[in-house]
């Protein structure tokens, strides 16, 4: 099992990009990571359909004892995950502006999403 893969969103995590996210997501999933990092330093924002693909992913890793995360959401999708109290229920990292000498984790694979 792999410990940690990542997938970069860089357009809108919108009901029109979702197919395309959710695809590059069942690649990551097939490895079986432990941990599933979503990093949103590039999507400029997320919709009812983004969010509750999230909440379904995020549900889905916990009954197989496996985790997702949220890291570096811009600035417009932190204020969504935040008033949606959904930085509660899952780990949101802040953006990658605010973290000194953050890198990613040894043995994370990225999957970018365009």
């Amino acid at each position: 099992m792999i410990p940690i893969v990542s997938v970069r969103v860089v357009e809108a995590f919108t009901a029109a990009q979702l197919p395309l996210i959710r695809a590059a997501v069942e690649e990551v999933l097939a490895v079986s990571p432990r941990v599933v990092v979503l990093e949103l330093d590039e999507c400029p924002a997320i919709d009812a359909a983004g969010v509750a693909y999230v909440v379904d992913l995020h549900r889905r890793l916990r009954r197989d004892e496996r985790r997702l995360e949220v890291h570096h959401p811009t600035e417009r999708v932190r204020r969504v995950l935040t008033h949606l109290r959904l930085d509660r229920i899952l780990p949101v990292r802040p953006a990658a502006s605010s973290l000194d000498g953050d890198a990613p984790a040894a043995g994370a694979a990225v999957v970018g999403v365009r």
